[in-house]
């Protein structure tokens, strides 16, 4: 049970889409605050979690912006980058997402948006769909706001 292979061989059969639902909630354990794994690393669990969104299942991004409040450096390090593909992958789930969160979240969640992985496309590409967001949108002052973040690298 505190193995953390078990949450590897959760991933993989999750990624091979072998009981996906039965395997889903072990990876996201390897998340969690108190992780009950020897050698509970945060930042392969994040990695795992992020590879799993990029795959396709959005819901875990809710996961991955809560794990935020009790990341270290190297788990904020990987939380960074999955927020970066989150906004790449569809920015208005990650607005949705981001405003179910509250304020001391959303501001740890912009430090570590501040460090982002997004190339110079995708940068152009985020920034117009925020910018379109910050003028109407119920979640324009969010867009305004992460555009802020974005634009002082």
């Amino acid at each position: 049970q505190d193995d953390f292979h078990r949450v590897m061989i959760s991933f993989l059969f999750c990624y091979l889409d072998y009981e996906y639902q039965i395997n889903r909630p072990i990876v996201l354990s390897g998340i969690q605050k108190g992780a009950p794994f020897k050698r509970p690393f945060g930042d392969w669990g994040a990695s795992l979690v992020r590879r799993l969104m990029v795959k396709g299942d959005m819901n875990l991004l809710a996961d991955l912006l809560k794990a935020s409040k009790w990341s270290d450096g190297a788990m904020s390090a990987e939380l960074s980058y999955a927020y970066s593909e989150a906004l790449i992958k569809d920015p208005s789930i990650f607005l949705s997402e981001l405003q179910n969160e509250g304020a001391t979240v959303r501001k740890r969640i912009f430090r570590l948006l501040a460090d982002n992985t997004l190339s110079a496309d995708d940068m152009m590409k985020v920034r117009s769909f925020l910018t379109s967001q910050c003028h109407d949108s119920n979640t324009h002052r969010l867009a305004c706001e992460i555009l802020s973040v974005l634009s002082h690298e």
